[in-house]
């Protein structure tokens, strides 16, 4: 019926806002079983805590198979479902997105602290059983899978042992489960033939991140046959680990390419790899560089990238070197985060990206705000840092609050451990300034570092309930 299409799309457009999504299970059938898709086409978009990533793990356990199920029991691994009643839903089939790693993560974080630690942790086997028999399930259930995530060291802090025996490509239902893949996020430590049954039957991977490993790769020419391979691939991130270079053996294979990628991404500490195909990718819209030494940086001092929308850069100290690059490529920039700035640089950002809506600098004087503020008429969101030797809190808000474009709205504030500076008062005479402004916007405030005070929350708490503040949000960094 025609009212059924329109809910459908009302719920599929709530695709990120899990609580809306978690209110509307309730409603009848109808709504439980589309709030159900939707929210199972990819679990792993939503925080996996640790009473979501229980229920996901039962919820898993339940849908499995019995021949699976009865292979858990001989071996002594018994995770307990929501109920002793067949699912009412086969969540597995509704899904979209593959993340081994989480799967992993949430095993060895249930077991944990169940009786069953012992056992598992003394048994690599084990884990992997479990792993394995989940895949299966996935590969045998899912014809149409666009993202994997294959990565099982998604960060520097938080490692999962890789499950080394467990050839995904090779299980049942694996070729058409994979074959319409759009997204993949891998390791260098993947195995070869992975990669290399992947390039066989993948043709339409659009977006490829790959984690490389000190020292770890044995897939390269693989990797390469993979890349080459795709159709459109549109965006690269790549993350390397210290002074691992591996990851320029890719690049000639991404020449194919240099006409499609509109997305690239670089992070590691250091690079002695060459960039200079960077300049290469003449349509690149968003472009992300976290390096903290890297010779070749100078190569893309005159590049020129007409559609560049978005600039996040990690340099060190070469600010002369993006000044120049600013001047060239600056008019059409919507967004820019500079980690690392001087006077000088403001004071191009401020003539040259007149265009901004996100800006994330570190600004040291009240006329170098001032001027961003005045110049970038288009300016929504602004992240600042307020300790040391930069502006204070307080400052930041005065400024704010007369001299803000008029669509600015969410101020976000990174201040030092252990040294708020912002006050009650102060507080209360900045939102009573931003009530009145014409034309009015919902204020966004987010402060990072130290835990508010109780009584700048009562102000807080105050003008949300009054409507001023349409969000509030604290990063407690510990």
């Amino acid at each position: 019926m025609p009212y059924q299409l329109y809910i459908e799309e009302v719920l599929e457009s709530l695709e990120n806002d899990k609580d809306t999504l978690y209110s509307c299970l309730l409603v009848n059938y109808f709504f439980c079983e589309v709030t159900v898709k939707v929210l199972w086409r990819n679990i792993w978009n939503f925080k996996l805590r640790s009473d979501a990533s229980s229920q996901i793990l039962s919820t898993l356990i339940a849908c499995l198979p019995n021949e699976s199920k009865c292979l858990l029991y001989k071996r002594g691994i018994i995770i307990p479902t929501p109920t002793s009643k067949p699912p009412l839903f086969d969540y597995v089939s509704f899904c979209k997105s593959l993340s081994i790693g989480d799967i992993g993560r949430m095993i060895i974080f249930y077991f944990k602290n169940q009786q069953q630690t012992k056992i598992m942790n003394n048994n690599d086997e084990n884990k992997e059983l479990v792993i394995k028999e989940i895949l299966k399930m996935y590969m045998n259930k899912i014809n149409n899978l666009k993202r994997l995530d294959y990565s099982f060291e998604n960060t520097y802090e938080n490692k999962t042992e890789t499950p080394k025996n467990i050839t995904l490509i090779n299980l049942s239902g694996a070729r058409d489960c994979l074959k319409n893949l759009t997204k993949l996020s891998c390791t260098s430590s993947v195995e070869s033939k992975f990669f290399h049954q992947l390039s066989k039957i993948c043709h339409n991977i659009q977006s490829l991140h790959i984690f490389y490993q000190e020292d770890v790769i044995g897939s390269e020419n693989e990797l390469m046959e993979l890349i080459y391979s795709q159709n459109c691939l549109k965006e690269l991130k790549i993350i390397t680990i210290y002074d691992n270079t591996y990851w320029k053996g890719i690049i000639p294979s991404l020449k194919k390419h240099y006409n499609t990628i509109t997305k690239f991404y670089l992070r590691g500490i250091y690079n002695e790899s060459p960039l200079s195909f960077i300049t290469e990718l003449i349509n690149l819209q968003k472009l992300f560089l976290s390096i903290d030494y890297s010779k070749d940086y100078k190569e893309l001092e005159y590049a020129i990238f007409p559609k560049l929308r978005s600039l996040r850069i990690h340099y060190g100290d070469s600010f002369e070197l993006l000044i120049i690059f600013l001047e060239n490529n600056g008019k059409n920039l919507e967004c820019l985060e500079c980690y690392s700035c001087d006077t000088l640089l403001i004071i191009t950002i401020a003539k040259f990206c007149l265009k901004l809506k996100y800006l994330y600098v570190k600004i040291y004087e009240v006329e170098e705000l001032k001027e961003i503020l005045n110049n970038c008429k288009q300016l929504e969101k602004l992240k600042v840092m307020c300790y040391r030797c930069h502006l204070k809190v307080n400052v930041v808000l005065e400024i704010i609050s007369n001299f803000s474009p008029k669509n600015f709205h969410e101020l976000h504030i990174i201040e030092r451990l252990g040294e708020s500076n912002i006050f009650p008062m102060e507080l209360e005479s900045f939102f009573i300034i931003w009530k009145d402004r014409v034309p009015f916007r919902s204020f966004t405030f987010i402060i990072e570092g130290n835990k508010v005070e109780n009584e700048n929350m009562k102000v807080i708490e105050k003008y949300k309930k009054l409507g001023i503040i349409k969000k509030f949000e604290q990063i407690i960094i510990s």
